[in-house]
Parts: structure tokens; sequence; C-alpha cells
């Protein structure tokens, strides 16, 4: 039986040379990562195991010329900053798996948490696939910067928090201005 799911990807970026900002959801965008109490992120166990993941890649994958330069988890999603710099000599490499890129990077977190999950007997999962914006200039850079680093202490006003009575993705229209 045939598949109907379309990628949701550009299909002229190869995702490579730039910086990009990343957002993977829970499923249902269910509180698996912890509370914000009093502007405080206190992160929950599945919380804290992601924010090993994410400090654990970017010490793996530092040698492949990639960066996190600011991450910051959610109750129910979590925002990253992805800087590729691929920039090597592409016969190195010839024969080996592309793991240069952003769907490379966001499959391994999210499939070191599932692990995690399944494991411990946890109640887990992930929205499908995750949502990706190039980031065109140093100022978008410094804006989504700013977004991410002041996300938990404006979480009331975050397309994802549930009892938003305006969900907007507040970033897409100060970018959009």
């Amino acid at each position: 039986m045939k598949s109907n799911r379309k990628s949701i990807r550009v299909k002229w970026d190869n995702y490579q040379n730039g910086s990009y900002f990343i957002t993977i959801c829970t499923y249902h965008k269910r509180h698996y990562f912890g509370e914000i109490s009093n502007a405080e992120m206190m992160l929950s166990l599945l919380g804290n195991k992601l924010n090993d993941i994410i400090a654990d890649t970017i010490h793996i994958r530092k040698s492949q010329f990639i960066e996190i330069p600011i991450y910051t988890i959610m109750p129910n999603h979590l925002h990253l900053i992805i800087t590729l710099n691929t920039d090597f000599d592409i016969s190195q490499h010839y024969f080996q798996s592309n793991t240069h890129n952003i769907g490379s990077i966001v499959r391994g977190i999210k499939s070191a948490l599932t692990s995690f999950a399944r494991q411990h007997n946890l109640d887990f999962a992930w929205q499908r696939g995750y949502h990706d914006r190039i980031i065109r200039n140093p100022k978008e850079f410094e804006y989504i910067y700013q977004y991410i680093e002041n996300n938990v202490i404006n979480w009331q006003q975050d397309c994802f928090y549930p009892d938003n009575p305006n969900p907007r993705f507040y970033l897409y229209y100060v970018l959009q201005s």
C-alpha cells in the first residue's frame, strides 16, 4: 500500500552551510518534559534526559561541523538553533552515510529519547516530523536566539501554551515585519 504522507521539507535546500531554527513537538502537545513555575522550567525525568541527549549531541557532533549555539526545552516542545558548516573534503566522506544534515540530528535526538522512555516504561511519544526555518541573516539569527532565550518567561504567549486564548506563532509574525 502506497503511503500518502508528503514531506514538508524545503525541496531545494540540502540543509548545508547555514543556521536553522528547529522546533520538535511532543505528540498532541503533551507536557512530557516538565512544567514552568515562576518563569523557570522544572524538567521532568524525560526533560532531564532530553537535556543530556542534546549535550551529548553537541559534544559528539562538534567534530562533524555541527553546532547548537542555543536551545530550550519547554513542557511540550524543544527549540534549537542548529548551525551546519559542511565545507569538508567530500572525497574523504564519499562512502559514508550523510550525518551532516538536520534530519539526522533530529532523528538522533528523537530516537535516543524514545529509546530511553521505552527502556524505563515511560509514556511518551513525539509528534511526527519537526518544524524548521532557514535563518537567512544575522538579524534574523538574533531575533530567533532571543526568542529561544526568553521562551520560558514568555510561556503564556507561546502558541504551544495550552490555555493561550489566541494561539499564534509569535516569532513568525516578528520575522514577517
